[in-house]
């Protein structure tokens, strides 16, 4: 009986102490969160985890990592602050464990008939940072034993929501920093850093474009700031579901103008991608766009390559920037990726 009181808590500090570790060395939630609750399932021998992140403008809850069985029927769940017990759980901060779930009334059994799964119990804590609250972490139905979570299982999972709680709160940090707030694309500084490390990492190819919005300005004074913006979150949106590849970075390079990069991709395609891009916003109904001088709006884009027609960043967006002047000069709505 003494070794096995000596294991479990050898288990519970290992899990700890991997987890704070990797959570150190990386910002990748995406990657890293399955990882975390995957080790506390086995550790705890539970059937499902899942971390609820929080919406602050609708004031919600949301699967944003769910393992076990039929955790992607959840994906569509949105739990109310104070409803069932992760928004209770949300709204008062305070963790709980509910053993024998069928049993309480906040318990919401229209989820477990979404997703065809019966929640017998579960341990429930809150993930706050600096008295804010992000989210909660769920752990559900221990086997072992007599199938109940009990004050021990709780405090390793009130430790690991500590660590789940900072490490999103630096993922975020870190995503505001490399983020344009308006299009949610990748900012200037980021896009030019990434490129400066993809052209030093030492790549074969790499294609870059700047594209500029075809009289902004009339846009704006026809249609005011607001739908200026708006034309701006359109053209990323169009760029986000135009832009597939893996071997890219792209972003909003500062007011109307985004830039595009791809690496170690034929030309060929990451000028018909290009292309595309430019097609796809012609195609695409602007509020006002038929007020714009063309009938729509459009874009027009420049584009260099490496290492061909440039060394460096510098030169690449020196030649890119010459030629999108070109394509203004022409006619506007083109792309010009040669100096003929």
């Amino acid at each position: 009986m003494r070794t096995r009181t000596i294991e479990l808590p050898k288990k519970y500090l290992t899990l700890l102490f991997n987890s704070a570790k990797e959570f150190s060395s990386t910002l990748n939630l995406k990657d890293l969160l399955p990882k975390i609750l995957e080790n506390t399932k086995k550790i705890l021998n539970c059937e499902a985890a899942s971390v609820l992140l929080y919406d602050e403008l609708s004031k919600e809850l949301y699967f944003d990592v769910a393992l076990g069985e039929k955790a992607n029927e959840l994906k569509e769940v949105r739990i109310p602050l104070g409803k069932g017990i992760a928004g209770k759980v949300a709204e008062t901060l305070k963790s709980v464990i509910v053993n024998n779930v069928g049993n309480t009334t906040q318990h919401l059994k229209w989820v477990d008939l979404k997703t065809g799964f019966k929640t017998k119990s579960m341990i429930a804590v809150p993930l706050v940072f600096a008295d804010r609250l992000l989210g909660v972490i769920e752990i559900l139905n221990k086997r072992s034993g007599s199938g109940f979570f009990n004050s021990q299982d709780l405090k390793i999972i009130e430790a690991l929501a500590n660590v789940v709680a900072i490490s999103i709160h630096n993922a975020r940090t870190y995503e505001n920093a490399i983020t344009d707030p308006l299009t949610n694309l990748y900012n200037s500084g980021y896009v030019q850093r990434t490129i400066t490390e993809i052209l030093k990492s030492g790549v074969n190819t790499l294609i870059f474009a700047i594209i500029d919005i075809d009289y902004f300005k009339v846009y704006n004074d026809n249609n005011g700031h607001q739908a200026g913006n708006q034309a701006i979150k359109i053209t990323a949106e169009v760029m986000r579901l135009t832009i597939r590849e893996e071997n890219s970075i792209y972003g909003r390079y500062g007011g109307e103008e985004f830039a595009i990069a791809f690496y170690d991709l034929p030309r060929e395609k990451s000028i018909a991608i290009i292309e595309d891009v430019r097609r796809n916003i012609e195609n695409t109904d602007y509020p006002g766009g038929k007020r714009q001088p063309l009938g729509k709006v459009t874009v027009s884009i420049g584009v260099s390559s490496y290492p061909d027609e440039g060394k460096n960043l510098e030169s690449l967006v020196e030649l890119a920037d010459k030629r999108l002047y070109v394509a203004k000069k022409i006619g506007r709505n083109c792309v010009v990726f040669a100096d003929n």
